[in-house]
């Protein structure tokens, strides 16, 4: 059995206000989501560096855009976008690094 939406809705009120207030609040932000960030930024890339890369990248753009939260999704549902929106970012980063080299003149030919 699930808590109620209100309840949920309540503890990420109560997480936002925390870490808006320093860093002890922001650490147990980043604690109760670290590992969802992770999973979900390695299903996106297969690649652990990658993955690691890309939650800390999510965290800073939180820690950023916090204030701006206006709690119209859960905040897992947010960070969890967020995540998804930096590893898709992220593959097409890669992708046009490899067009970038298989365009590059060879040298020493």
């Amino acid at each position: 059995m699930s808590a109620s939406p209100n309840a949920e809705r309540e503890v990420d009120r109560q997480m936002i206000q925390d870490a808006l207030s320093g860093d002890p609040g922001f650490e147990k932000l980043v604690k109760a989501y670290e590992r969802m960030v992770y999973r979900v930024a390695y299903r996106f890339l297969n690649n652990e560096s990658d993955a690691s890369d890309v939650a800390q990248e999510v965290f800073i753009r939180v820690h950023k855009s916090l204030s701006q939260f206006r709690g119209d999704s859960g905040l897992s549902t947010w960070i969890y976008n967020i995540t998804a929106n930096l590893s898709r970012n992220a593959i097409r980063s890669q992708k046009n690094r490899a067009k970038v080299q298989v365009l590059a003149p060879q040298t020493g030919e």
